[in-house]
């Protein structure tokens, strides 16, 4: 996932965290990315490398949630 920052121009920024504290209903791993505009988070969105991470999320995950926002 990290090298993605070496393949994808408009990725400014990506972070991979594991959950330290998995005793509530959560998720074992976040994946934080940063982008200058919305529109560079749909070029990523739709970029070919990103598809094969989603795609190997997909086949090792049971279930993920995603969350945009500006700051």
């Amino acid at each position: 996932m990290l090298a993605l920052k070496d393949k994808i121009e408009v990725l400014k920024f990506i972070q991979v965290g594991k959950n330290y504290e998995l005793m509530s209903p959560s998720y074992d791993i976040a994946l934080i990315t940063h982008f200058e505009t919305l529109g560079d988070l749909e070029i990523y969105r739709v970029h070919p490398e990103h598809l094969k991470v989603v795609e190997l999320i997909k086949a090792n995950t049971s279930g993920r949630a995603v969350i945009d926002f500006e700051f």
